[in-house]
């Protein structure tokens, strides 16, 4: 077997993206002869973007630190909350999946809530609409981008 095959067929095992209820198997397991990569549920946006949404990271403070750890947080105690689900977090995103076109050479972020791991596969599933709700009241999405969430391959 080439390793080109085997390479075609992790990509249409675990494709780039995956629609918010297309669960991504367990991480790290072994599914189908391959090792499941890590998944990610979130939107994609440049940090321009996330400006615009969260405001700009005071002088010398690191952006991704500064939303992860003091703006998100923050807005998530705001919302209404009816189960004990985590603040969405944020990461640079490398990745081509997700990018508009228009915006090839900027910089990315994904905004997430989850990963395939065990516990946030669970919890997704069984709290999806709030936690999808929250996050996008949290982060200051407009309602339209409910229908953007997906989950995210990490490589």
């Amino acid at each position: 077997m080439s390793n080109e095959f085997v390479l075609r067929e992790f990509y249409t095992v675990f494709p780039a993206s995956r629609a918010v209820d297309d669960f991504p198997p367990i991480a790290y397991h072994i599914h189908q002869g391959h090792r499941v990569p890590a998944y990610r549920l979130g939107w994609v946006v440049t940090v321009t973007e996330a400006e615009e949404l969260l405001g700009p990271a005071p002088e010398g403070r690191d952006v991704i630190n500064y939303y992860s750890y003091d703006i998100l947080p923050s807005r998530w105690g705001t919302t209404q909350a009816k189960s004990d689900l985590q603040p969405p977090d944020l990461m640079l995103w490398r990745y081509e999946t997700g990018r508009e076109s228009q915006h090839q050479n900027e910089a990315y972020l994904l905004l997430y809530v989850a990963q395939n791991s065990t516990e946030y596969l669970k919890m997704v599933k069984e709290h999806k609409e709030e936690l999808i709700t929250r996050s996008i009241e949290a982060i200051g999405l407009t309602s339209e981008m409910r229908e953007k969430v997906k989950w995210y391959r990490m490589k």
